[in-house]
């Protein structure tokens, strides 16, 4: 296996799943940096409030961290599935923590049956576009000859 990208279905159908790596390269770091910063520039042009962007921002942080972490780096997918529909109504707590003061107990569990499959919706989601972006970072890595 890589250590840039899993490889985990390359038998079955010749094509490589591209996840979150388990080590960065310079490529990698350069790309992930980028991707960060763009969203950061068009999230503070949104004007967006600082709690949204801190959740969408830690939400993808999550997912991509979760990739390699879950299943050996061998389902990145699964993994963003899983820990999306985690992931989100703990995020949805932590950002609004006096809601639950404010509100019934069939609020909070229609907020946690609805939060959960969304949640893995959005990880998976998420999780495709983590992997898109180390598809770029390897597609810089071998079209620019940076040094690993």
């Amino acid at each position: 296996m890589n250590q840039h990208h899993s490889t985990s279905n390359a038998p079955l159908t010749g094509k490589r799943v591209y996840s979150a790596p388990r080590r960065f390269d310079l490529a990698t770091l350069f790309v992930v940096m980028v991707v960060y910063a763009c969203l950061l520039g068009i999230f503070v042009g949104m004007k967006l409030p600082d709690v949204t962007t801190i959740s969408i921002l830690g939400f993808m942080s999550v997912i991509a961290a979760a990739q390699p972490a879950l299943f050996g780096g061998n389902r990145p997918r699964m993994a963003s599935l899983v820990v999306g529909g985690i992931a989100l109504p703990v995020i949805f707590w932590l950002a609004s923590p006096n809601i639950f003061e404010r509100v019934s107990g069939r609020f909070i569990l229609f907020v946690c049956a609805s939060y959960i499959p969304l949640g893995s919706i959005l990880g998976y989601l998420t999780g495709t576009l983590v992997g898109g972006v180390f598809l770029v970072a390897d597609m810089v890595r071998q079209g620019r000859g940076v040094v690993k």
